[in-house]
């Protein structure tokens, strides 16, 4: 069977997402009462609470407390959160309400993003990983309104969940940390994004050698060398360090 929204993925919150995108809000408010009625955790509850509140289907007194719960697993009513975000902007150009709800979320993501490396026990990875993407797209929507600190606070975020749930995943880290030095070298804090450059060549350069002997790269072994390269560049800009002599072959590797 067709998925005509394949970008829901395996939220929840589906039925209400799949009202709002056929305008059918009435119909969107019902399911969302009768979930955040009948479940007090429900994934998305919160979410589900400020659009019910703001789009006036229920008061203030109806919807309850919109603060998050620290005690329950709030990061997954932030990932729903980021879900209607992207429907408002993407899909029905509501750009307003996706604005007032990517500030609304910003301070908390960043939250959250500390809470978890603060407390790593019994965290679903996949959960993470989840939290860590939409991160990612939260930076680039800072990143598109011009708003480098938001983009930098997400792009470190994101940062730190990679370095504390996957610190074996180089592919993952490498970029990471080269999105955060950029961002720094864009506000000017030169010393700053060069310590980021410095510590991705510290630690990938040993890998060129054993990657660029490969007969054909995998997409996270070309991750890591785009790191690098890129590491090397910002060295190159911010400290005229020479680029080494093996740099032009980067472009063949990462294209094989």
């Amino acid at each position: 069977m067709t998925d005509f929204y394949p970008f829901l993925g395996k939220s929840p919150n589906r039925p209400f997402f799949e009202c709002l995108l056929k305008y059918q809000n009435p119909q969107a408010a019902e399911w969302a009462w009768a979930q955040i009625s009948q479940n007090d955790n429900w994934p998305g509850g919160w979410m589900l609470r400020l659009w019910l509140w703001q789009g006036g289907y229920k008061t203030e007194e109806e919807v309850g407390s919109l603060d998050l719960n620290s005690q329950m697993p709030f990061w997954l009513d932030l990932i729903e959160a980021c879900r209607l975000l992207d429907l408002w902007q993407s899909e029905l150009k509501q750009t307003k309400a996706a604005q007032d709800l990517a500030y609304r979320i910003l301070p908390l993501l960043n939250f959250a993003a500390n809470f978890l490396v603060q407390n790593k026990e019994n965290k679903k990875l996949e959960e993470i990983a989840e939290l860590r993407d939409w991160l990612l797209y939260m930076a680039c929507y800072f990143e598109d309104r011009k708003d480098k600190e938001g983009e930098l606070s997400m792009r470190y975020a994101r940062l730190l969940l990679s370095q504390h749930f996957f610190s074996h995943a180089a592919q993952l880290i490498g970029p990471d940390m080269i999105g955060v030095a950029k961002n720094l070298e864009e506000f000017g804090l030169n010393d700053k994004a060069l310590a980021f450059f410095q510590a991705v060549v510290s630690d990938f350069e040993p890998l060129y050698a054993v990657l660029a002997k490969l007969p054909k790269r995998s997409l996270e072994e070309k991750l890591q060398l785009w790191a690098l390269k890129e590491a090397f560049l910002g060295q190159n800009r911010l400290q005229q360090t020479e680029l080494p002599p093996y740099f032009e072959k980067f472009e063949a590797l990462l294209r094989d």
